[in-house]
């Protein structure tokens, strides 16, 4: 049983009903319940229904619990965006790889959505190529007099 969560600290903390507080991974409030899962694997860890401003954590199987609940729809939205979120992330952190590979490496974040629905316009872009310098007639006496410079990308240094 707990009665608050702070959703700005980071980790999350719960407050348990003595007074002491916990830290939580992830979870996902909804109207009348909140969805605890492990944030490594996505997987459902714990419910707890919300009664008289409390929360009380559901100790039976968490499929039971979602069935006999009728909280499926709403978990499963959750769940969904969740490991559409996390593909995202790691589609960005690990050099825009293609889809296919992240699947192999994060099989488990597949389980609910298909690689098809996912579609990256920067990976688009990369793989479209500009055209190269044209052969220029300005040719340096010295060296150094005439510089070259890719006008497409910034110029750090000077």
């Amino acid at each position: 049983m707990f009665s608050s969560m702070s959703p700005l600290k980071s980790p999350h903390l719960i407050t348990l009903a003595d007074g002491s507080e916990l830290p939580l991974l992830c979870s996902h409030f909804f109207h009348s319940h909140c969805v605890f899962q492990d944030l490594a694997t996505g997987r459902m860890i714990g419910i707890a229904k919300e009664q008289d401003g409390l929360y009380y954590l559901q100790h039976e199987d968490s499929k039971e619990c979602t069935k006999q609940k009728g909280l499926t729809s709403s978990h499963q939205m959750s769940s969904e965006s969740w490991s559409s979120s996390q593909i995202w992330l790691q589609h960005k952190r690990l050099g825009h790889p293609p889809f296919s590979v992240l699947k192999s490496l994060f099989p488990f974040l597949f389980t609910k959505v298909s690689i098809e629905s996912f579609h990256c316009d920067v990976c688009q872009f990369a793989k479209h190529h500009r055209t190269v310098f044209l052969p220029s007639n300005n040719k340096s006496s010295k060296p150094f007099d005439l510089v070259h410079s890719d006008v497409w990308g910034a110029c750090i240094y000077f």
